[in-house]
């Protein structure tokens, strides 16, 4: 069985503008330190083969390698305005109304969040672990689209991608009391708690005014279907990166 390079969100089908999408851990290059598909730059691997492979994603989007614009991501909640493509430092969170910018995020068990709003024709890659969706990333990415572009949260569809699940995902009481009891519940490990990352974010722009319907959720576990995606957590730190991106035509 052929397994797919990049999963498509469904959210943004019927949108003419945008192209958008998730990579596996599945490329053309059968080599390198986390053969096929490694995307990031940080975790040991040959460096040309890494551009090999992102080179080959860029071109999967319809697009070239030098439209690509990420940033060195540090778990915090910086928003960065991109209005040409690059490579750029601290900021988990990539917003633009630039059209042919590849915004785009690593990860390997944080949530992926790509935003479209189609009538001021504005998107975001946001990268949000526990820290940024602690302090709430997504919010302070809506509303830095809203002066920026005057986008208005009841148009923004969302793309909430493969990342770490709920059974999945235990941690300490220190990282849980960060969020709602509804999102998280005891594990069968004593002091410790599942966390529902999903949910929490799903939750987040639905205050903002986003409304569920322009939501989606992916079905994706990156521990459950570690066959598809890298996960950090499963494979013990020693995984490749994937990318999760989005881009306006």
């Amino acid at each position: 069985m052929d397994h797919p390079s990049i999963i498509s969100p469904l959210i943004f089908k019927s949108f003419d503008r945008i192209v958008a999408a998730q990579s596996t851990r599945f490329g053309i290059y059968e080599k390198g330190l986390y053969p096929s598909f490694n995307l990031g730059e940080s975790v040991g691997d040959d460096a040309q083969v890494v551009e090999l492979n992102k080179t080959h994603f860029c071109n999967l989007l319809g697009h070239k390698l030098g439209q690509l614009a990420k940033s060195k991501q540090v778990h915090g909640h910086e928003v960065l305005k991109v209005d040409k493509p690059g490579r750029y430092e601290g900021y988990d969170a990539l917003m633009s109304n630039v059209p042919q910018i590849i915004l785009a995020v690593t990860i390997a068990d944080c949530v992926p969040i790509l935003l479209y709003c189609p009538e001021k024709d504005a998107i975001a890659a946001i990268h949000s672990g526990w820290k940024g969706t602690a302090s709430n990333i997504i919010e302070k990415t809506v509303h830095a689209m809203q002066k920026a572009y005057g986008v208005s949260p009841k148009n923004i569809h969302a793309f909430i991608g493969a990342c770490i699940s709920h059974k999945n995902y235990e941690v300490g009481f220190e990282v849980a009391s960060h969020f709602d009891q509804n999102f998280y519940s005891p594990s069968q490990n004593s002091e410790k708690f599942l966390l529902d990352l999903k949910g929490i974010c799903r939750n987040q722009l639905i205050n903002l005014g986003v409304y569920s319907h322009q939501i989606e959720v992916s079905e994706y576990c990156t521990v459950d279907n570690n066959e598809l995606f890298y996960s950090h957590r499963f494979e013990k730190g020693n995984t490749g990166r994937m990318l999760a991106a989005i881009v306006l035509k």
